[in-house]
């Protein structure tokens, strides 16, 4: 069984975005945590240096780059 919401031509200007279950959305995040990848949430650019994007998404685990993209998101969005 899949979760997957079907794609679309015109996604954009679609409501069936709007519309989608709880999985779909959290299968969304999860695919967008992916191919975003960010540093992990105990990242501390000052010991480890910069990793570059291609290390970040092959060295980490969905779950990591989730709480990453998680905090970014929190940090979005409750800074003022």
């Amino acid at each position: 069984m899949s979760y997957s919401i079907m794609t679309e031509v015109d996604s954009i200007n679609s409501k069936k975005i709007f519309l989608m279950s709880y999985e779909e959305f959290v299968e969304a995040m999860c695919r967008v945590a992916e191919d975003f990848a960010p540093y992990p949430v105990y990242y501390d650019p000052d010991k480890k240096g910069k990793w570059n994007y291609d290390k970040r998404k092959l060295d980490y685990k969905l779950n990591t780059k989730v709480e990453g993209m998680c905090k970014i998101l929190i940090k979005k969005c409750c800074d003022k």
